[in-house]
């Protein structure tokens, strides 16, 4: 493709934060018309160099060129002037405004004196049917799924002219008919020229959506690739440096025992019916449900962050009512949430703040923390689960994903939770880090931990799980040991009308 077809050209990119190298002379170009996945495990600098295109970020050195022209992209707005947008995985809406207010924030509104609440409407279903989506632009967007509130996000993006458009992990929360749309609107969008940078650590949609690849890893460039030219295992041999033969740990030694949470008829709104299992000492369990199915209501009902109208909770065959997650927790049963940076973590405050809260109780008297202890205790899970973090002073919003991720699972561990429920364990985590999580949770449950896995991603549910059920429309509908089913079998049943 001719240099005339190119978009957006990034030479020798460097950048530094505190005097530690996080782009070392990274190259990277766009064509128009086309999706340029981007690769790399998380810290590998992905996130900088499109926060430096994105103008959120200033480079040290290098040069930006938009449409053969050298450009000093000095923040968003200017960005934006380019045509160059960006969703990132964080969505950046007002929760407490509707989704048509939320489109055209920022933006010159239908109306002339005054807004033009109809014409506002009407432009916003212009949007969603161009995306396929039925949504209705009145509804406030605190009341939508993280899947629901994704659209919106990319649909704000699109509804301005753009001629680059950078995409962040946007698959993360949506459910496969939600991909499917936002594949739709991408392949429509490369017909009028677009380009766009796709970010993402799903294997299978780098050959179903990606022209070309890109991988960086530690802060360099590695390679560029057309997708027909490569295939999965070289391309996770670039994103680790070493080839990866086993995602799922083999040879795990089972030593399953005997019930110790059971769940028995809860029902939940109308999100929830009926729902029963057991998880047994030692044992994986995992639910399999597509965005919809109501596991995210499951996961919090579980732990008590909301209370279901009928049903009861046994643990060690004991009746109990989980009244909140902080009465979970002394009751032996934690939850690692979907929305580890939203629900699991205070962002702002360091590794050992966040893995010492929840047992602040246990290492203190009268009221006076013992801080000796507390800092020995976390330096040994630091080294236990060979968490990746300068100090332990170092903030959790700074940290990967997948170390985020273990500063989750550390803190349920100081705890001391026998049970412990992983929403969404490896959402938004590379694979390297992913191979990572799942040897922790082969390691736990051969210390004695009972896991429970809820996920939406099919491999993970049937590549950890000893016992595997299926969740649709907030019904449990299947109930397999892992040799007794076949991937095809439980997503057909799951998708099952």
């Amino acid at each position: 493709m001719n240099s005339k077809n190119k978009l957006l050209e990034m030479f020798n990119i460097t950048k530094k934060f505190s005097g530690v190298l996080v782009l070392d002379k990274v190259n990277f170009n766009l064509n128009s018309g086309e999706v340029h996945v981007l690769l790399g495990e998380n810290g590998a600098g992905k996130s900088t160099l499109i926060k430096i295109a994105s103008g959120i970020y200033r480079k040290d050195s290098g040069s930006i060129f938009i449409e053969g022209n050298e450009k000093d992209i000095i923040n968003p707005a200017v960005a934006g002037n380019f045509g160059l947008r960006t969703v990132y995985q964080e969505l950046d809406l007002v929760p407490s405004l509707t989704i048509k207010e939320n489109l055209f924030l920022g933006t010159k509104v239908p109306g002339n004196f005054f807004v033009n609440w109809e014409r506002m409407s009407k432009e916003a279903n212009k949007i969603f049917i161009k995306l396929g989506v039925k949504i209705n632009p009145e509804l406030i967007v605190e009341n939508l799924s993280v899947g629901q509130q994704q659209l919106v996000m990319i649909a704000k993006t699109i509804s301005s002219k753009v001629k680059i458009l950078i995409l962040d992990e946007p698959t993360a929360a949506l459910t496969d008919n939600e991909v499917k749309q936002l594949f739709r609107v991408i392949r429509i969008l490369k017909t009028q020229g677009v380009g766009i940078i796709y970010i993402t650590h799903r294997m299978d949609e780098v050959f179903e959506i990606g022209d070309r690849v890109t991988v960086l890893r530690d802060g360099r460039y590695i390679g560029t690739k057309d997708v027909s030219d490569v295939n999965a295992d070289i391309l996770v041999s670039w994103i680790v440096g070493r080839d990866i033969k086993n995602i799922y740990p083999i040879n795990r030694k089972k030593f399953i025992g005997e019930v110790v949470f059971e769940l028995k008829n809860l029902t939940y709104k109308a999100c929830l019916n009926d729902i029963t299992f057991s998880i047994k000492k030692g044992e994986i369990a995992g639910i399999f449900g597509q965005m919809g199915s109501g596991a995210s209501e499951l996961s919090r009902c579980l732990v008590g962050a909301l209370s279901f109208q009928e049903g009861k909770t046994y643990i060690n065959f004991s009746c109990c009512k989980i009244k909140s997650p902080k009465d979970g927790i002394n009751k032996g049963i934690g939850l690692l949430p979907e929305d580890r940076r939203r629900h699991g973590l205070f962002l702002i405050h360091s590794v050992t703040f966040n893995i010492a809260l929840t047992a602040l109780r246990k290492y203190s008297k009268i009221s006076i923390i013992n801080n000796k202890k507390i800092n020995s205790k976390v330096k040994k899970l630091r080294d236990l689960l060979d968490i990746k973090t300068p100090s332990l002073d170092f903030l959790c919003r700074n940290l990967s994903g997948g170390n985020q991720q273990k500063v989750v699972i550390a803190k349920f561990l100081l705890a001391g939770t026998d049970i412990l429920i992983f929403s969404e364990p490896t959402r938004g985590i590379d694979v390297g880090s992913r191979v990572e999580v799942y040897n922790l949770i082969w390691q736990l449950a051969e210390e004695g931990k009972s896991i429970l896995i809820i996920s939406s991603d099919l491999n993970e549910v049937h590549g950890l799980c000893d016992t595997i059920f299926v969740l649709r429309k907030g019904t449990i509908v299947g109930n397999y040991k892992k040799n007794e089913v076949t991937k095809s079998e439980i997503l057909s049943l799951a998708m099952k009308e």
